[in-house]
C-alpha cells in the first residue's frame, strides 16, 4: 500500500482495518515527517513530496510490465450519471447529490459543508483540475461552506462556484446570501433540507435505536425564499423531476442563486457508520469497555 499525502485515520483505515489490511506492507510518503506514525506505523516513512515520489518510482521502474487493473479501476469509481435507488418516497439525498454532479458537471468548483451532506457529494463529484473540490476534511467543521464559496469566487472571477450545504450547516452563515448578492458573485447553494441534523440523528439511531432521538430534528424552512429576501434567485424543490431544470435555472441566472431541495433522509451514508465505529455495535464491549462514538475503534 502506497500512501501518497495522505493520514491513517476513519478515512483511511484508523485504527480498523476495514480499508488497509493489518498484513499490508505500508509506505508512507509526506512532506511532513510528523505525520508517520500516527495511529499505525509504515513499513517505510518516506519525507518528500509525493510528484516527486512518484516521478522517481516511474523512473526506476522503467519498462516494467504492471498488472492490468483496468477493470479494478473501474470497479471504483462511481459515475454521477448512474441514478441511485431511491430509498423511500420523494428525493433521497443520494438523488439530489447525483443529479447536482451531473447537471454542474466536472468544471465548477464544489464546496460541500455538512456532516453527512458533504459525505453524499464526496461518493459522486468529479473534478477536471485540481483545486476544484473544497470541504472541511478532517477538522469536520459546519458552516464553513458559504464562507469558503464565497473566497472561491473571488479568488476565480470567472469560475462557477456551486456549494453543497445541509439544513443544519447553512444555518451558520446564512447573511453570507446578503454579501454574495453586494458583491455580484454568482453562486448556487445547494440546500439539502432534510429537517433534521442528520448525522446527529443517525448516529443516535445506529446507537440507541430510531426511537430514542435526542433534539436533531429541524423545521422544512423555506431558505429560498429567505435567499430571495437577500436578493438572490430562489428556487424550491420537492420532485426529482424538477430537481435537473431548477438547478439548470440556478446556473443560468447570472446571480447568487439557493436551490433549496426538500429530501428525506432514512438512507444512512458509509462516513457516518464508519465515524460510529464500534459504538454502533452497542456502547460496551465484550470486554466490558466503554466505546465511544466518532473516534473510530476507541474502548477505555
Amino acid at each position: 500500500m502506497l500512501l501518497l499525502g495522505a493520514r491513517f485515520s476513519q478515512y483511511t483505515g484508523g485504527l480498523r482495518t476495514a480499508v488497509i489490511a493489518p498484513e499490508a506492507t505500508v509506505v508512507q510518503v509526506d512532506v511532513q515527517s510528523e505525520e508517520f506514525g500516527r495511529l499505525r506505523r509504515p513499513d517505510l516513512a518516506v519525507v518528500a513530496d509525493c510528484r516527486e515520489m512518484l516521478a522517481a518510482l516511474l523512473e526506476a521502474a522503467g519498462e516494467a510490465v504492471w498488472p492490468a487493473r483496468e477493470e479494478w479501476v473501474k470497479a471504483l469509481k462511481r459515475s454521477p450519471a448512474q441514478q441511485p435507488d431511491s430509498t423511500g418516497p420523494g428525493i433521497s439525498p443520494q438523488e439530489l447529490a447525483h443529479t447536482l454532479a451531473t447537471v454542474a458537471g466536472d468544471t465548477v468548483t464544489f464546496v460541500a459543508d455538512g456532516g453527512e451532506t458533504s459525505a453524499w457529494l464526496d461518493a459522486v463529484a468529479t473534478t477536471a483540475t485540481p483545486g476544484r473540490w473544497i470541504t472541511h476534511g478532517y477538522l469536520g467543521l459546519m458552516g464553513e461552506g458559504m464562507p469558503l464559496a464565497v473566497g472561491a469566487q473571488l479568488a476565480e472571477p470567472d469560475a462557477r462556484v456551486v456549494c453543497f450545504i445541509g439544513d443544519g450547516a447553512v444555518g451558520f452563515n446564512f447573511a453570507e446570501f446578503d454579501t454574495m448578492v453586494r458583491h455580484d458573485l454568482p453562486i448556487v447553494v445547494v440546500v439539502n433540507n432534510d429537517s433534521q441534523w442528520s448525522m446527529s440523528a443517525h448516529g443516535q439511531d445506529l446507537i440507541w435505536g430510531s426511537d430514542r432521538r435526542v433534539a436533531p430534528q429541524l423545521r422544512t424552512t423555506r431558505y429560498d425564499i429567505a435567499a430571495s429576501g437577500f436578493g438572490a434567485h430562489g428556487e424550491h424543490v420537492t420532485d426529482l423531476a424538477e430537481l435537473a431544470p431548477a438547478l439548470e435555472r440556478a446556473l443560468a441566472a447570472g446571480r447568487p442563486a439557493c436551490v433549496n431541495v426538500e429530501t428525506h433522509a432514512e438512507a444512512i451514508p458509509p462516513l457516518t457508520r464508519r465515524l460510529m465505529g464500534g459504538a454502533a455495535h452497542g456502547l460496551v464491549s465484550p470486554e466490558g469497555l466503554a466505546r465511544i462514538p466518532y473516534t473510530d475503534a476507541l474502548e477505555v
